[in-house]
Order: C-alpha cells, then sequence, then structure tokens
C-alpha cells in the first residue's frame, strides 16, 4: 500500500490497484475488535452479503465476538432489500437517501474509504494494474478520524431504521387490499403467497390445517420460499395438524422441509 509523503504524514497511506484496494478493506474489517462503523450506497450491500470474505467475518462479530458493534448506513431500495433484510440480522442497519461510495470507521482510530461505486457484478474484483485512479484511503490519524466520526453519529441520528424503511418498500411492492381477507381463488392464493412470505422482515408463522394443504403447498413451490426466507435468517415456523399415529408421513414432512434450507 502506498504511503503520501511517509516521512512528513505516516498516518495517510492509499491504494491504486482496485485488487490491492479491496484486499486491505477486507483485512481492515477482519481485524475490527469493538467498533464498525460504516456509510455505503445501495449497490455495495451486494458485495457485503455474496462475498464470504465480508459477510462471513461479520456474522462471526455477532456469534463469536459478542462485544463487537457494528453499524451500517445505506441506501435501501426495492433491489437490494433482500440483502439488507439479510445482513440487519447481524448488524443495525439504517437507511440514508443520499450516501456514495464506501466509507468507515474501525475501533474509533482507522478511517478508510474506497472512492468510487461499485456494482454487484463487481463481487470478484480483477487485478487491474492500469487503472491507476485513486481506489483506496487509510487514515490513522486521530483528531482526522474523530471528525469523520462526529460526521458519522450525524449522519445515523438523520437517517431512518432499516425496519422502517424495508416496510415503506414492501408496502409498495404488495397489495395491501388483499390483507384481511378471505381469499378462496386458487390463482389468486399462489400468486399472493409467495409475495407475503418474501415480504417477511424478521419471522413467519404458518399454520396448514390438514396435511393435504401443507403438500399442496410443496407441489406449488411454496415451502421453497420458506426455505429461501429460512436462508435470509427469517425465524420460520410451520405448524402442521397430523395424526400422531401417522409417523411416516411425519418424517416426511420433515424430510421435505430440511430440504428447503439447501
Amino acid at each position: 500500500m502506498e504511503s503520501v509523503g511517509n516521512e512528513f504524514f505516516p498516518e495517510l497511506k492509499y491504494e491504486l490497484n482496485e485488487r490491492k484496494a479491496f484486499d486491505q478493506m477486507s483485512e481492515i474489517i477482519s481485524q475490527n475488535t469493538q467498533n464498525l462503523e460504516s456509510v455505503f450506497d445501495h449497490q455495495w450491500i451486494h458485495i457485503l452479503v455474496e462475498n464470504p470474505i465480508f459477510f462471513d467475518t461479520i456474522v462471526d462479530f455477532k456469534i463469536k465476538q459478542k462485544g463487537v458493534s457494528i453499524r451500517f448506513i445505506t441506501n435501501i431500495t426495492s433491489e437490494n432489500v433482500v440483502h439488507c433484510t439479510k445482513i440487519m440480522k447481524f448488524v443495525e442497519l439504517r437507511h440514508a437517501d443520499t450516501v456514495k461510495g464506501y466509507l468507515g470507521i474501525s475501533d474509533g482510530n482507522q478511517f478508510f474509504s474506497y472512492n468510487q461505486s461499485i456494482s454487484k457484478q463487481d463481487n470478484h474484483l480483477e487485478k487491474n494494474d492500469h487503472n491507476l485512479k485513486l481506489k483506496f484511503i487509510h487514515i490513522t490519524n486521530k483528531e482526522f478520524v474523530q471528525m469523520q466520526y462526529y460526521f458519522l453519529e450525524k449522519l445515523w441520528k438523520l437517517s431512518v431504521p432499516a425496519s422502517e424503511k424495508i416496510a415503506e418498500i414492501q408496502r409498495v411492492m404488495f397489495d395491501t387490499s388483499l390483507l384481511n381477507t378471505n381469499i378462496t381463488d386458487l390463482r389468486t392464493i399462489l400468486e399472493v403467497f409467495p409475495k407475503v412470505i418474501q415480504s417477511a422482515v424478521e419471522e413467519i408463522l404458518l399454520f396448514f390445517p390438514t396435511i393435504d394443504s401443507f403438500w399442496f403447498a410443496e407441489s406449488n413451490g411454496i415451502i421453497k420460499f420458506l426455505g429461501e426466507a429460512i436462508n435470509r435468517f427469517i425465524k420460520v415456523k410451520v405448524l402442521i395438524r397430523i395424526d400422531n399415529k401417522n409417523s411416516n408421513i411425519k418424517k416426511e414432512i420433515e424430510r421435505k422441509i430440511n430440504e428447503t434450507k439447501y
């Protein structure tokens, strides 16, 4: 990683190479021990969720290192709402309308910034030695980091909790006129069911009054949507009315539900 006037300003380093910049950013995040605050645009959420280098580190912070506080601010859209729903299980997530690129503060003493927008297609960045535009800045100057932290705190207070923004988006995506109604038309049921499941943010409670109703849902792909919800870390609880004497059916249904997790 390059430095600027190292003898005069050793607290500022930068990177021109895209691959090295990405690796440097990954290293700073993985070495975080106390607090991680980040602000990034709507496209970066794809990278943070789909790239295991980032997502596995974030999950480990939540599960294994419970003392680590993670706060993210991004622009939540209908295109990235699924990824936001997934990552908000492990971080405090908020929405802001106008954010660009990526900047972060690690443990209150390191500021780092990736200075261009990145698309979800760039999840696995290729090495590019010819593109010499400034990609990454890493600053450890105490006063500068504190000033950036002050601005981030201001933005945090002005931003909207992710759950509120996601609910707002889903109200637009989902026909609320069908709520609290008794739907008997088969075609409408098959159309509405996936939308209801996909709109879940935290938990799904589902009751099948008969075995046949479960197999109807399974044969029409509805159980598959439950599996996708589980993979988004949505808590799913399914209750089925089954005769206690029918153990074979119970095992078959359990097997089918377990298959949806993979």
